[in-house]
């Protein structure tokens, strides 16, 4: 609904995101940050009053980084929770059945 603004959902008598102005933001910044990343594999090429933060991507460590988007844009770690199960199983493989 964030991304494809259709006849549809008005006919369905769902309300478009540009009734809500924190929706039409949102909307807004998917748009740019999938039409950026579609031209060159980088959401956030560079930064406007729309999108107001530098793109990280995501690296070895132990947390993801993630681009929280809401009213705010900001970017938060997550934990990388597949790399921690795989590393547990590799300091067990001797114990493992």
């Amino acid at each position: 609904m964030y991304i494809f603004n259709t006849k549809l959902l008005a006919a369905l008598g769902i309300k478009l995101p540009s009734s809500y102005p924190t929706e039409s933001l949102i909307q807004k910044r998917f748009i740019d940050l999938w039409t950026n990343f579609a031209k060159t594999g980088n959401p956030v090429t560079e930064t406007s009053d729309l999108i107001s933060v530098k793109w990280q991507p995501v690296d070895d460590s132990k947390e993801y980084n993630c681009l929280k988007i809401s009213k705010e844009l900001s970017m938060i770690k997550e934990t990388n929770i597949l790399r921690q199960i795989v590393e547990t199983i590799q300091q067990n493989e001797s114990t493992c059945l």
